[in-house]
């Protein structure tokens, strides 16, 4: 059984006393400000828990400048895993260098727009694989340019 103590910490009968974090933690806010000072935000928003759907399929991903949208090299191959409403995942063969591409899903004729796609992370599989993921981040306007078939 788990219990509140009085100074305001939880304990319990099989495990030792567990204090709540102090608000006014000065390690904490260290750390804090120096990750804002890198760029980086604890408040980020937590993709984790949107509702994620199998996506075995084939895919094809043009790397493009962000700003643009124009394409810088030759479109990649690459096999989905999970695809959700913030993002998608997917296994490619190699490292991939840029951090900005273009998804065009197949099959999708009504809508002549394609979706940017924002890599966020990267796992090293074994054998020259890699699963690899992103975030969406912009609906963007199909260009002659882009030419995703």
């Amino acid at each position: 059984m788990v219990t509140l103590n009085a100074e305001g910490g939880f304990s319990s009968e099989l495990q030792p006393t567990f204090f709540t974090p102090v608000k006014n933690d000065q390690i904490a806010d260290t750390v804090i400000r120096l990750l804002s000072t890198h760029g980086l935000n604890e408040r980020r928003i937590e993709r984790r828990k949107e509702r994620r759907y199998p996506f075995a399929q084939l895919l094809k991903l043009t790397p493009v400048c962000p700003k643009s949208h124009k394409p810088l090299g030759d479109p990649i191959h690459a096999i989905g895993r999970q695809i959700s409403s913030g993002g998608i995942d997917f296994f490619y063969n190699g490292l991939l260098t840029n951090n900005y591409f273009l998804f065009h899903p197949k099959g999708e004729t009504e809508n002549s727009s394609t979706l940017l796609l924002k890599l966020k992370w990267c796992h090293y599989l074994g054998d020259g694989w890699y699963l690899t993921g992103g975030q969406f981040t912009d609906l963007v306007p199909l260009q002659p340019s882009h030419k995703l078939d």
